[in-house]
């Protein structure tokens, strides 16, 4: 059964006001994600006061040994709640589509999309969402690293559409929360609880 949990931390870069949220949804179901007329994130998204939040995201498998599907990172006034509808709930026509691409004549799946069709309750996965202080943050720089992080980890790049720079010393000592990929790793809250 798809259920969430929200809770308040700080930062460990001490950034923030203390009054920022984390998120973890437990996903049983691609219906979690796609379905338009009462979707589950949205609805707790909004019910939690994020709807209109910048931060970063993490798109990852509860059991599997290799787990990251995507990190990404919203930055837009309107907050992750217009990104997570325009991903999931546009167009292929619209570039930041996750469901894939119009080519002319030709449509195309993209693979976010294909790894989120494989979400079922024999195969759970999370999606987990940062909030971050508006005037004390840039969550690209979050993005980058924990997608470094990954790479470093897995040898291996997640579902994430740009190329990043190949800098290693880029962004090291901006990091708005450092142990956010390692606590989504662990599947665990930064208060060190699980996610359930």
């Amino acid at each position: 059964m798809s259920k969430y949990q929200c809770k308040k931390y700080v930062a460990d870069s001490r950034r923030g006001d203390g009054s920022q949220k984390v998120i973890s949804f437990l996903l049983t179901s691609p219906e979690d994600i796609l379905d338009i007329t009462d979707n589950f994130i949205l609805n707790a998204l909004d019910k939690e006061n994020l709807s209109s939040a910048i931060g970063t995201y993490f798109y990852r498998f509860k059991n599997d040994s290799s787990p990251f599907i995507k990190i990404g990172e919203c930055t837009r006034k309107e907050g992750i709640s217009v990104r997570f509808k325009r991903g999931w709930h546009g167009t292929k026509k619209y570039s930041d589509s996750y469901l894939g691409k119009i080519k002319g004549n030709k449509e195309t799946d993209s693979r976010f999309f294909m790894e989120i069709n494989k979400i079922s309750s024999e195969n759970p996965a999370y999606f987990v969402f940062y909030e971050h202080c508006l005037s004390q943050s840039y969550p690209k720089i979050d993005e980058i690293y924990a997608y470094r992080t990954h790479r470093r980890l897995y040898k291996k790049v997640t579902l994430s559409p740009e190329r990043m720079n190949g800098n290693a010393m880029l962004a090291r000592k901006l990091i708005w929360h450092k142990s956010a990929f390692s606590e989504v790793f662990r599947c665990k809250f930064p208060d060190g609880s699980e996610y359930g």
